[in-house]
C-alpha cells in the first residue's frame, strides 16, 4: 500500500514558432543547397497548477515556464544556436509557507562549424552540450529527476564530432568552470563519446560515453542503445559515478524508456532506477487532437510512481494531465 502519494494535475499550453523545425535543425543537403540562409525560432509557454505529497510534506503549486530554441543557418557550413529556458513557481504549501521562487538560465548559446547531417567533421564551442549518454527522459520540465546529476547538460566549452567510418563517428568535448577567463584556464572537464550505427532489429545505435574532471576527483562511464523501429524506439542506458576519495564506493543509475507509436496515440514508459537511492516508474499516453489544421494539438495523461530507498520507505506519487499544441514560423533566403 502506497505510504504517501502526491497528485500532480497540470495543464500546459506550448506555442511554437517555425513550420516543421526538423527541416531548420536537420536540414537535408537539397534544403542546405537551394537556400542561402535560414532562421528558425521555437517558443515554448507552459502553465500548470501541482499538487504534491511525499518525502518534502505536502505542497500545491502553479509554475509558468518558457523555453525558447533560436538558430541562424548560412549554408552550409555556419551556423548559430541558442536555448534558454526561464520559470517560475508559486507555492503555498502546508509545511513550507508561502513561497515563490524564479528560475532562468541559458542552457545552450554556441556557434558551430559544419553540419551534423552533411559534415563529416564538424565543431562548436560556447555553451555547448558535452557529448555524454543519451539522457533520454520523461517530463524533463513537469517532474523533478533525481538523476539529473548523471548527466551534464551544457557547459562553457568546445566539442568536435568526426566520422571514423559510415557507421561509427567519434565526438570530444572540453569544457571550463571559470566562465570568465575560458582562455586563460585549463580545461576542468573532459568528455567522449562513440556512436555506432547497426542493422541490429531494423536500426539500433551502440553508445559508449566516458567523462571525468582534470583532477581526476570524478569519473563517469556510460553505456547505452536505442533501437529504432518506424515511429517507435527504445533505449536503455546505464551511466557509473566513482570518485577518487572513494575508490571502494560508486553510483549508477539505470534507465529503460520505450515510446510506442498508432497515430492519433502514442504512449511512452520509462523505467529508472539509481543505486541505493530510488526507482520510479512512469506511463504517458498522448493523443493527438484535430481541433484546426494550422495547430497540432497534442493531448497528455501521466502516472508516475516514485519510491526512495530509506530506512522507512518513501513513496511518492504524480497524476499529470496536459494540453500542448503550437505553431511554426521560419525565415529562408531562396537567393542562394
Amino acid at each position: 500500500m502506497i505510504g504517501r502519494l502526491g497528485i500532480f494535475l497540470a495543464l500546459s499550453i506550448s506555442f511554437l514558432a517555425g513550420q516543421s523545425l526538423a527541416s531548420c535543425r536537420l536540414s537535408r543537403l537539397e534544403w542546405m543547397e537551394q537556400n542561402s540562409w535560414g532562421s528558425c525560432l521555437q517558443a515554448d509557454i507552459s502553465l500548470f497548477s501541482k499538487n504534491y505529497s511525499g518525502e518534502n510534506g505536502k505542497h500545491a503549486s502553479g509554475l509558468a515556464w518558457s523555453e525558447v530554441y533560436g538558430s541562424v543557418f548560412a549554408r552550409p557550413w555556419l551556423s548559430l544556436h541558442l536555448k534558454a529556458f526561464g520559470g517560475r513557481t508559486d507555492t503555498n504549501g502546508t509545511n513550507q509557507g508561502d513561497d515563490a521562487t524564479w528560475n532562468r538560465t541559458t542552457e545552450q548559446f554556441f556557434l558551430q562549424m559544419g553540419h551534423p547531417l552533411q559534415s563529416q567533421v564538424y565543431g562548436a564551442v560556447g555553451r555547448v552540450p558535452l557529448p555524454f549518454g543519451i539522457n533520454d527522459v520523461l517530463g524533463r520540465h513537469s517532474l523533478d529527476s533525481r538523476a539529473e546529476g548523471f548527466w551534464d547538460r551544457s557547459a562553457t566549452g568546445t566539442r568536435i564530432s568526426f566520422l571514423i567510418r559510415e557507421d561509427l563517428r567519434g565526438e570530444f568535448g572540453a569544457a571550463w568552470t571559470d566562465e570568465e577567463d575560458v582562455f586563460n584556464s585549463r580545461a576542468e572537464v573532459l568528455s567522449g563519446r562513440l556512436t555506432k550505427l547497426t542493422d541490429l532489429l531494423n536500426g539500433t545505435k551502440l553508445v559508449a560515453s566516458y567523462q571525468a574532471l582534470t583532477d581526476n576527483s570524478l569519473r563517469k562511464y556510460g553505456l547505452g542503445t536505442i533501437v529504432y523501429h518506424d515511429e517507435n524506439r527504445t533505449s536503455l542506458e546505464w551511466v557509473r559515478l566513482t570518485y577518487r576519495d572513494k575508490l571502494d564506493d560508486f553510483q549508477q543509475v539505470f534507465r529503460l524508456v520505450h515510446r510506442q507509436v498508432a497515430h492519433p496515440v502514442s504512449w511512452d514508459f520509462q523505467y529508472e532506477d539509481i543505486r541505493r537511492d530510488s526507482y520510479r516508474l512512469s506511463l504517458q499516453v498522448n493523443r493527438e487532437l484535430p481541433l484546426v489544421d494550422w495547430s497540432p494539438c497534442t493531448l497528455t495523461g501521466g502516472v508516475h510512481y516514485e519510491r526512495l530507498r530509506r530506512a522507512k520507505a518513501v513513496h511518492q506519487g504524480y497524476l499529470l494531465l496536459g494540453l500542448t499544441f503550437g505553431l511554426a514560423t521560419s525565415l529562408i533566403d531562396e537567393g542562394a
